[in-house]
């Protein structure tokens, strides 16, 4: 008899101390969600808008792939050696960038029209957000799992790409300063 109560007594505190793990989690996460809430209040600041329109962005993207892209020897070349049309388009602004490097020449085409070739990626991105990547601000893997930048074409064509990119986003910053887009980097 004397151990049954012993027993009862244990078990008791046992369901006891169980009882209050799950009360401690919930008052715990109950304080992590009013501090969620807390930010999900606060003021976000609107994003800026690096671009007003289709034509400014091209006179500043234009000439940056022609000068930083294209025409340097440590980017164009690994580039027109990939053989591939891609295409940046900017949904936003109605805008859209084809680089043609399939007859190991450049061609480059502002917007779409009958001219312009098929690509064989198309990137679909904001123009901000394309400015953001030329930054080197933009995690690319983490804007396509969220929907940000989408694509066409073989992704590994994509990602093979950039590497060939990376010597480029280091100039941009430098491109704008001397072209007198210096608003640019404000943010």
């Amino acid at each position: 008899m004397l151990f049954n109560i012993r027993q009862n007594a244990q078990n008791k505190r046992l369901c006891a101390s169980q009882a209050s793990a799950p009360n401690i989690t919930r008052i715990y996460f109950k304080r992590v969600v009013e501090k969620m809430q807390l930010f999900k209040s606060s003021p976000v600041k609107a994003p800026r808008v690096f671009f007003a329109d289709a034509p400014h962005l091209y006179s500043i993207l234009m000439p940056f792939y022609e000068e930083e892209v294209i025409h340097q020897p440590n980017i164009g070349p690994k580039l027109l050696n990939t053989g591939l049309c891609f295409r940046n388009v900017y949904p936003d602004l109605n805008a859209a960038i084809t680089i043609n490097a399939r007859q190991q020449h450049w061609e480059m085409f502002a917007g779409l029209d009958q001219h312009t070739p098929e690509p064989d990626i198309t990137v679909y991105a904001a123009a901000d957000l394309a400015h953001m990547f030329w930054l080197g601000r933009l995690n690319i893997l983490k804007a396509m799992r969220h929907g940000q930048l989408k694509y066409q074409g073989p992704l590994l064509s994509i990602l093979h790409l950039l590497p060939a990119l990376f010597p480029a986003m280091r100039q941009y910053p430098h491109y704008l300063k001397r072209a007198g887009h210096h608003d640019l980097l404000d943010f």
